[in-house]
């Protein structure tokens, strides 16, 4: 129970703002929160976010995760709005113009409780000397 305490208290901690900026015509691109934990690698976790970006001219925006479109928007100069995502696994989310061209990206990290594997201890407990 302390470990995932650790854990949980850790991946909270962590300054995980990953998001870069590819293009001029976006200001502003963020999704909070970035971390989600799970018990164990490979189950799903919905991370209820909120998705902020902002673009100097109006234009058709899309966000998607791993070449699938999550949510469009036309015509807008700034959004801030609460979106599910589903993750399994560490993924990048991207905006992106209506030519596909990135814009920016956002990486969101999923953490587990329970680590992957237990380390085998490489020598005896006990010894003869």
């Amino acid at each position: 129970m302390r470990f995932e305490l650790a854990v949980l208290i850790f991946a909270i901690s962590i300054n995980a703002h990953a998001s870069e900026i590819f293009s001029d015509k976006v200001t502003l691109f963020e999704i909070k929160p970035q971390v989600c934990i799970v018990k164990k690698i490979g189950e799903p976790c919905t991370l209820e976010t909120t998705v902020q970006w902002r673009t100097t001219e109006a234009m058709e925006v899309c966000l998607t995760q791993q070449s699938e479109v999550l949510q469009c928007w036309k015509d807008s100069l700034f959004i801030s709005e609460k979106l599910a995502i589903i993750l399994t696994q560490t993924t990048q989310v991207q905006l992106v113009d209506q030519h596909k061209d990135k814009l920016a990206s956002e990486m969101l990290q999923v953490n587990a409780l329970n680590p992957k594997k237990k380390r085998r201890r490489l020598r005896s407990a006990w010894s003869l000397f």
